[in-house]
């Protein structure tokens, strides 16, 4: 201490209280008392500090850390008061002194945040559980599944097609509604009127206004009805693909929110001391991304395994689909989507603490992430999309490991078979950007609210 060091020492022995240059009494986990030694007595009224340990349990804490304005004999100071002080220190620091300090306490927090989770056996038990129970549940789900199942696709008529259709149309939809003139005996729509005569379950669908509705359609360009080629499946694949990210958005923002709830308690008293709220912040990305990291290896790997055994049980092709991203930067996306969602359940827990209305929050964000970045295609119309671009991890996720055929930049699918538009650009790099722009901007509305928070004096 006397070459220029901060050395701070705990004790209950009161013998050589005189010795240090400021002195700190809690009780009950609030401060009651910070100042020089010689002003504790006259500040709890008694002549032995030893006394004052007997008031504060008589009359408790609360009475004593409630004097937030007033200040002790000899210049100490309470509560708020000496909160006040330290932060204008603080905010007198240079930039790289308060970024130093900022990381030697984020340093700090990360490694006392690891032991508290190694220790806490339970809680990795459950972490490791988590993403194994979804990735059979999902596996389990499509173990029949046939991803190579074909479908048709339609294309317009092209202008040949259309002139014979416009020419001999009306004459077989005429001929099955039986508008013939009375002495039209000869003609072709007369011999097609009699050959639907003995044919009626025919008659009846070519006299169909549905169908003429369609056809019509088709000759004037509005309706895509012409059978094209088949290909694979693509929903199939997607609603696969769709279902991993629903169970990784989910151990996301659970993980993020538990890591904010399970200490929400301790931070307004660390923050009443001078914890910096983004070292606290930073701490907390640690721990999500070793946590979240590992939770994707766990569930990618277990629906990798057992999906291979999946194919070789049913004796299916060993690649899934032709619509899904290889599986290395398949775990990368998943990494870093799951991650996105951890740091939106720190926001969430940066907004409340308690476990009870953090539930209610959970429930209620987990509903954009169902609709905006599942196979429902509701993130196709612009507005919903340009939401989905700044709230839903789960859409860059699933934009990224999703493949659609392409032709010409064009989605070569039905238009009720758009899940992201009818353009849009495949990218894992543009995905993983958008994830990054969603990570920035939820640590920084957490780091916003944690630093609007009241500290625990304050309460």
């Amino acid at each position: 201490a006397r070459r220029g060091k901060l050395v701070l020492c705990v004790t209950h022995h009161l013998d050589n209280i005189s010795k240090a240059d400021t002195l700190l009494v809690l009780s009950d986990g609030k401060v009651v008392y910070l100042g020089p030694p010689g002003g504790a007595c006259a500040h709890f009224g008694v002549e032995n500090l030893s006394d004052a340990f007997v008031r504060l349990e008589d009359e408790g804490a609360d009475k004593w850390a409630a004097t937030e304005n007033g200040a002790t004999p000899d210049d100490g100071c309470t509560g708020a008061s000496a909160q006040k002080t330290g932060g204008a220190a603080i905010q007198r620091r240079s930039v790289g002194a308060r970024l130093r300090e900022c990381i030697r306490q984020a340093g700090i927090l990360t490694r006392r945040e690891c032991a508290s989770v190694l220790s806490d056996r339970r809680f990795l038990f459950l972490a490791a559980l988590m993403p194994a129970i979804f990735a059979l549940i999902v596996i389990a789900g499509h173990w029949i599944s046939d991803f190579s199942n074909p479908i048709l696709l339609t294309r317009n008529l092209n202008e040949e097609e259309k002139e014979a259709f416009s020419a001999f149309w009306p004459v077989i939809h005429g001929a099955a509604q039986g508008t013939l003139d009375e002495d039209d005996n000869l003609s072709i729509k007369a011999q097609l009127a009699y050959l639907f005569s003995v044919k009626p379950a025919m008659r009846k669908n070519l006299a169909s206004d549905d169908l003429n509705r369609i056809v019509t359609g088709a000759i004037d360009g509005t309706e895509t009805v012409f059978p094209d080629r088949f290909i694979k499946n693509h929903g199939t694949t997607l609603k696969y693909l769709s279902v991993q990210m629903m169970g990784l958005s989910f151990m996301g923002m659970l993980l993020g929110l538990t890591l904010m709830v399970r200490d929400g308690d301790i931070f307004p008293r660390e923050k009443s001391a001078g914890l910096l709220p983004l070292a606290y912040l930073l701490s907390k990305v640690a721990i999500l991304l070793l946590a979240t990291g590992f939770q994707t290896i766990v569930f990618d790997g277990i629906l990798e395994a057992l999906f291979e055994v999946r194919q070789w049980t049913n004796r299916l092709d060993p690649v899934p689909a032709d619509y899904r991203i290889a599986f290395p930067p398949m775990l990368l996306v998943h990494w870093v989507t799951t991650l996105g969602c951890g740091c939106l359940g720190v926001l969430l827990g940066s907004i409340t603490r308690k476990p009870d209305r953090s539930i209610i929050l959970l429930g209620a964000m987990m509903l954009p992430q169902l609709i905006l970045g599942s196979a429902l295609g509701l993130a196709a119309a612009p507005m919903p999309k340009a939401v989905a671009f700044v709230t839903s991890p789960t859409y860059w996720g699933l934009r990224a490991t999703q493949v659609s055929p392409m032709e010409n930049g064009i989605v070569a699918l039905p238009s009720h078979m758009w899940i992201f538009g009818e353009r849009f650009i495949q990218s894992v790099p543009l995905a993983l950007a958008g994830l990054a722009a969603q990570i920035i901007l939820y640590l920084f509305l957490g780091w916003l609210l944690l630093r609007r928070s009241k500290p625990a004096s304050s309460d």
